[in-house]
């Protein structure tokens, strides 16, 4: 049996599959709401069998349709990798995928006789199958991988694509995004972290490492109260004062771990 979430911000969603749990939480930053403008964050999962697939998008802040881009890319790129599955190589199938969100994306721009950058958004997405995975990165935000270990132990980490300056990142209506997306592959995976760029910054430290204090806890939680206790708490947790003041942007983040 599949089950799959997906939603444009504000949203809690959860599922427990019979072999992945999965919560997630977008979140209207501070600034949207002084400004009055829509939450341009979104996510989309999706778990059958062994495998679980998920994204989670920011819409540009400089794009008309950056929230609508997001959900529609998020859900586009996994769809289109449940449907078609990765036979051998999940890396291509990956790119097939994120070729297609981009193309869904120039067909909404057309039709609503808008151009493509009004539906720019970043992408942070894992494709999990067996006992491990891979992390697809496109722009800013933060992917982390966990083993079972109690303390969890980290098996990768994805900070997306490089750039050599601050608050200038990567989309998927970029005509370079191929060469943008950052692939990283993970053994004996056991949960994972999505999150976009308005909540990352608190999950590193000054090395850029996620630090011990702030998953730890998250993960301990969800662990034992998945579902929706699990989702209420991480809006809770995106909407802290303290995210709120700092970050003032949206905030996504997204939960998977593995049954057993």
């Amino acid at each position: 049996m599949a089950y799959r979430i997906a939603a444009l911000g504000p949203a809690n969603q959860s599922f427990g599959a019979d072999h992945w749990r999965v919560c997630a939480s977008a979140v209207r930053g501070a600034l949207h709401e002084k400004r009055e403008s829509a939450c341009q964050d979104a996510f989309c999962c999706w778990s059958e069998g062994l495998c679980c697939i998920a994204v989670v998008a920011d819409g540009a802040g400089s794009a008309s349709r950056g929230g609508e881009g997001a959900i529609l890319a998020a859900q586009t790129i996994v769809d289109r990798i449940a449907t078609d599955g990765f036979g051998t190589s999940v890396p291509n199938a990956i790119m097939t995928a994120m070729s297609e969100g981009r193309q869904a994306l120039g067909d909404a721009a057309a039709s609503h006789g808008e151009k493509l950058h009004d539906y720019s958004a970043t992408i942070v997405g894992a494709v999990l199958y067996g006992q491990g995975g891979v992390f697809f990165h496109l722009g800013d935000g933060l992917a982390i991988a966990f083993d079972g270990a109690s303390p969890a132990k980290i098996r990768a980490v994805s900070h997306g694509t490089p750039s050599e300056f601050a608050n200038i990142t990567s989309f998927l209506t970029d005509s370079n995004w191929r060469e943008n997306v950052v692939i990283s592959k993970a053994a004996a995976v056991s949960s994972i972290l999505l999150m976009t760029d308005g909540f990352s910054p608190f999950a590193v430290g000054p090395d850029a490492q996620p630090k011990p204090r702030f998953y730890e806890p998250i993960l301990n939680f969800l662990h034992a109260h998945p579902g929706q206790v699990g989702e209420e708490a991480l809006a809770e947790l995106l909407n802290q004062p303290t995210v709120r003041k700092t970050s003032g942007d949206d905030c996504t983040l997204l939960w998977a771990k593995r049954n057993g």
